[in-house]
């Protein structure tokens, strides 16, 4: 062997050992780089043929993966007896746009993830490399798995289209829609939805949920249990590696060391100052905030699997993934309204058991169902689209509407008065008083009997062709106490009754499924809206505004509803069945529709609520936080016609 110490006696032309050895290791790199250049050539040439294969209005266009990454979803997987509910799980994220994804997060992610996520095309050809060579010695049983190798790019293609299978064919799509995203969305939407996307063990999907749920903590809003600090991120950093077996509640201490190793790691990328680092590492062990996460997600899976899931997939054997429009925080702020009204109202009355909310955007699609009703207690029983009861005086608008179809106005008098119409029936207000000669606007606004019962008899055809259009699950009479809500409805009638007002005008029917895909990311089903009829009244431009002007006046100074008012442009109505049994408040927005509703089961209540007391006041809390952050938007009559009609409803978002 040739050494410093001994004399070289090859030849003057021969090569000397250390220096064939300096070539056969220069030689190894060039091959390795030339490996990974060929290798890289290879994924490009074949990305360019499937990409130039793939239709844009194909599964993988921006609109549709946008709307997989902002929807909650149920993983369904049938039975020998088909699809039953324990075969069902939803999972609902709480979603953040990408500008609420702090620097701490994204550092911190990226930093534990994916060092090269800025500047990578969607996969990383080095990362790559050594998660092949690694995979083929566990092949040839010569190693053990180390998992790795893919982007958070190719993660998000994972958890939105395809599946875990471990296999090379599978992996290669992976990579190839992965560089597909990337040409669709910014560096800031993909991690976005990564991070309302990835599973962070207990049962949390989305960043926003796992920091409530270990930390009673948000990641964007100081609220009352503040934010998550740096050392909390890095633990959630690393929960998603393993989250099942490690997360924030299960192998903590070696979480804690391992988060220690990432903050680090932090300030030698730059992004954290050596005291930073140090206040990061000290913050592991804060105590629990207050911010919870917890819905009744079996109910809400209920809810929409049994109202909308067609058939063709009721029947499909095969394990799927379908998309609901339940919208989680409208959800959780449903869930919470309920509680809260149930619980004000028990305050003032036992008799109060049970209490719902329904929460639709205007084309009919259900971003909120709840009740107060326990799931065990109800035995299968929807009292939201099964339930009958009455429906008070939300039905008195549609009688205002048919009037106004026939070119009455706000200011036509109508008498308030006691009248007897029917074999000595001579309806009364709540108040017990009379105003005598009001307007109609006066009428509406205060929710006045008498001048309702007087309209029956002049328009109960109309009425009685426009209830059936918009939708009764159960009975109205064909008598004047009809508009008085003497009939029996399901709060989900009341709901598309006022979606029709929010929409423009049109009937819709309740759906709750988006669309259903196979675990191999192929479209199966998509929900289709299709054009729907608009009823004659409602077809009528200047009668719906006349009556949205009117229910504007409910919800003002003086009005019935006026507690339901929040800062954004709203309409609504409010309704009280006889002896105060159902309380409700029915309104809506340029972005949703809501119905509020409280009933006394078994007796009347001694100390009656009212649709414009606790109902209306719960409304407003609940509508004005789930519209916090969002951009007011006009009702569909403070909008310019289009071609004779109003604006299309407000899209999501």
């Amino acid at each position: 062997m040739w050494s410093l110490c001994e004399p070289d006696d090859r030849g003057p032309g021969e090569p000397s050992e250390g220096a064939g050895t300096i070539r056969r290791f220069l030689s190894r790199i060039g091959d390795g780089l030339a490996g990974l250049f060929l290798l890289g050539t290879a994924l490009v040439a074949c990305a360019g043929v499937w990409l130039a294969s793939m239709s844009v209005a194909g599964d993988y266009d921006r609109a549709s993966l946008h709307h997989r990454a902002y929807s909650s979803w149920a993983y369904v997987r049938p039975g020998s007896e088909g699809i039953r509910a324990q075969d069902v799980q939803l999972v609902a994220p709480l979603h953040l746009q990408p500008q609420q994804i702090s620097e701490t997060v994204r550092e911190a992610f990226l930093t534990a993830e994916d060092r090269w996520f800025e500047v990578h095309p969607g996969f990383n050809p080095l990362a790559l490399a050594r998660a092949i060579a690694q995979e083929t010695r566990v092949a040839f049983g010569s190693g053990e798995n180390g998992g790795g190798g893919s982007t958070i790019t190719q993660q998000l293609v994972k958890n939105l289209i395809l599946t875990n299978d471990r296999d090379y064919l599978r992996k290669f799509r992976e990579l190839l829609i992965a560089l597909r995203l990337e040409t669709m969305f910014s560096k800031d939407e993909i991690l976005a939805m990564y991070l309302n996307n990835i599973f962070f063990g207990q049962g949390a999907y989305g960043i926003e949920a796992a920091a409530r749920t270990y930390f009673g903590r948000s990641t964007v809003w100081p609220r009352q249990s503040g934010t998550i600090n740096t050392g909390e991120t890095a633990l959630l950093a690393l929960s998603v590696r393993a989250p099942s077996r490690a997360n924030p509640d299960r192998g903590r201490k070696r979480l804690e060391a391992e988060a220690r190793d990432l903050i680090a790691a932090m300030r030698e990328r730059g992004f954290l100052t050596a005291s930073e680092a140090t206040n990061a590492a000290l913050q592991l062990d804060r105590r629990r905030g207050q911010l919870s996460w917890s819905m009744h997600m079996s109910r809400a899976r209920d809810f929409a699997l049994g109202l909308g899931l067609p058939t063709s997939l009721q029947q499909r054997q095969k394990p799927m993934v379908v998309s609901t429009t339940i919208e989680p925080e409208a959800q959780l702020y449903a869930e919470r309204a309920v509680a809260r009204l149930l619980e004000r109202a028990r305050r003032t009355d036992r008799a109060y058991d049970d209490a719902a909310v329904v929460i639709l955007r205007p084309d009919g699609a259900i971003a909120a169902m709840s009740a107060a009703q326990s799931y065990g207690d109800s035995g299968g029983f929807n009292v939201l689209s099964e339930g009958r009861r009455s429906p008070g005086s939300t039905i008195k608008p549609f009688i205002y509407l048919c009037a106004f179809a026939d070119g009455k106005t706000l200011n036509t008098q109508v008498a308030d008065t006691a009248r007897e119409f029917r074999n000595g029936w001579t309806p009364r207000n709540n108040d017990g008083r009379y105003l005598g000669g009001i307007t109609m606007a006066r009428a509406l606004a205060l929710s006045r009997n008498p001048p309702a019962v007087a309209l029956w008899f002049d328009y109960a055809d109309c009425f009685k062709e426009t209830m059936t259009q918009l939708g009764v699950s159960g009975h109205l009479p064909d008598q004047p106490s009809a508009v008085l809500g003497t009939g029996s409805v399901s709060p989900l009638d009341i709901a598309r009754w006022y979606a029709a007002l929010a929409n423009g005008g049109h009937t819709v029917d309740p759906y709750a499924i988006w669309y259903a895909r196979s675990m191999d990311g192929r479209t199966i089903f998509h929900h289709d809206l299709g054009p729907s009829a608009a009823p004659s009244v409602l077809a009528d431009r200047n009668a719906r505004c006349t009556l949205e002007k009117g229910l504007k006046d409910v919800v003002s100074v003086g009005g019935s509803g006026r507690l339901a008012a929040f800062a954004h442009p709203m309409a609504g109505k409010t309704g009280t069945s006889q002896n105060g049994r159902d309380a409700w408040f029915a309104g809506y927005t340029g972005r949703y529709v809501a119905v509020v509703w409280l009933g006394a089961e078994k007796s009347a209540p001694r100390q009656a609520i009212t649709g414009g007391g606790l109902p209306a006041l719960i409304f407003a809390n609940m509508m004005a936080t789930l519209h916090q952050g969002k951009t007011p938007l006009p009702l569909p009559c403070d909008q310019p016609a289009r071609n004779g009609t109003d604006a299309e409803a407000a899209a999501p978002g």
